[in-house]
């Protein structure tokens, strides 16, 4: 992870660090896959276990261990490497795999070693009394149970640590920021890290308390609101959103927009198990604004203008091109609305499934739900419209359906016009032959003076 507030001499080390890294990787990939069995971690844990203990003895003497003292180290040097071992592979120890060792395989690791040493603590006050003779000194048992650990946990960090600087790099690496809380950008780092494209920047977090601090070995920079400035000084190629909140997301994805940066959101695993991310459609920043909106308004009452109340109360509000990204919105905009009903026209089955569910699971318990219509049809053809407006009788007509991509329609002219020109052509004609209050054109594909193909 890269930190532009790393100082030279940090960043020389930093350096001298992934070159060791790096050599240690290449010897350790040369190493067969047999020589890294079950077995061969026993017995490396075997000779951990008796280093550790004489260790502890002549750390214990002062490097003068008595001779009587000595007779007990030899036993349990006989005893200990073989013991632990077998208890810990009883313990499921052993079923970590050491290239994927985390805090967890770490904590297992710890009670799996403990039984051990809590044995010879408990020989040394209570049976060694009753017996006689030299006993196991309880120093030698806590300083040798230390060392242990720490010499086992070095090794299956250092195994993971070779596994990952052996990786392959890929060609190209994305230079990323991720934004996000405090509560979402601990998994966030996570998620990036396990990735060889990505090299994190830096974090973005709207908490004072954490700018200047790091979370996962990552720095947090600034607060969200310093995105713009950040993508041009550290030349971002990527931004990341950690589950974050609906305004953080909109003023995000529009502020690398305008620098042409892309933006992509890293959905928590909680939002997989509720059902926010479906892992069969691909994440877009629209389909989380959308869904942190609906949110929103589900626990927050809005409060509409005046104006727009009396417009839209009572009325029979018909949208076109209601699957898609602006007619998405405008539909959960409406459906806050007083209006008598709703009806969403789309062409795309699926999206105008998705939005139906959405809209019928956002409303709000203390509400009457608004009255929603779906259908599936198009607009180019005038038997069908004509067949909506006589059985609906829209009041309000907000036509948001187009084709918006425009290098893509500049290739495809033909059906460009087909949609854009003729669609709102018969869209329009109905709404005059059927009495509408207002006929709303949304967006600018269908310009008055177009500019190109899709302004038609």
């Amino acid at each position: 992870m890269s930190d532009p507030r790393r100082r030279p001499e940090e960043a020389l080390l930093l350096r001298a660090g992934r070159r060791l890294l790096r050599f240690c990787a290449g010897c350790a990939s040369r190493v067969p896959e047999a020589l890294i069995a079950r077995g061969v971690q026993m017995a490396l844990d075997s000779v951990l276990c008796a280093v550790a203990l004489v260790v502890a003895y002549q750390l214990r003497f002062d490097g003068a261990v008595p001779a009587a003292y000595r007779q007990v180290m030899w036993a349990l040097l006989l005893l200990l490497p073989l013991v632990r071992p077998l208890l810990m592979l009883a313990l499921g120890a052993y079923d970590a795999i050491w290239r994927f060792f985390n805090i967890r395989d770490a904590a297992v690791f710890a009670i799996s070693a403990s039984p051990v040493s809590i044995l010879l603590l408990m020989a040394r006050y209570f049976l060694a009394p009753r017996l006689g003779g030299t006993v196991v000194p309880a120093s030698v048992v806590v300083i040798e149970f230390g060392l242990y650990m720490a010499l086992g946990a070095a090794i299956r960090i250092l195994r993971r640590v070779t596994w990952e600087a052996a990786r392959p790099a890929e060609m190209r690496r994305y230079r990323a920021l991720l934004v996000g809380r405090e509560a979402t950008l601990s998994e966030g780092v996570r998620q990036v890290a396990s990735s060889r494209e990505i090299e994190l920047v830096g974090l973005l977090a709207p908490e004072a308390k954490l700018q200047g601090l790091r979370i996962g070995g990552a720095m947090v920079l600034e607060r969200p609101a310093a995105l713009a400035r950040l993508l041009v000084s550290h030349r971002i190629d990527l931004v990341l959103i950690a589950d974050a909140g609906r305004e953080w997301i909109a003023e995000t994805v529009a502020t690398a927009s305008e620098f042409g940066t892309d933006v992509r959101l890293l959905p928590s695993a909680a939002s997989l198990v509720r059902g926010d991310v479906r892992v069969w459609g691909k994440a877009t920043p629209e389909s989380a604004i959308a869904k942190a909106s609906l949110e929103e308004r589900s626990t927050t009452p809005a409060h509409p203008d005046a104006k727009v109340l009396e417009n839209f109360s009572d009325r029979v509000v018909l949208i076109t091109g209601a699957g898609g990204s602006i007619g998405s919105e405008l539909a959960r905009q409406v459906a806050t609305l007083p209006v008598a009903s709703l009806v969403l026209l789309d062409r795309d089955e699926n999206s105008i499934f998705e939005l139906s569910n959405e809209l019928a699971a956002g409303a709000r318990q203390d509400e009457q739900p608004v009255r929603v219509t779906t259908l599936v049809g198009d607009v180019r053809d005038a038997a069908h419209v004509r067949s909506i407006f006589e059985q609906y009788r829209p009041h309000i007509v907000l036509h948001a359906a187009a084709y918006k991509h425009v290098p893509l329609m500049e290739s495809n002219a033909c059906e460009a016009v087909m949609n854009n020109v003729t669609g709102s052509r018969v869209t329009a004609r109905a709404a005059v032959n059927f009495g509408a209050e207002r006929f709303v054109m949304i967006s600018t594909d269908k310009a008055v003076r177009p500019s190109h193909q899709t302004h038609c």
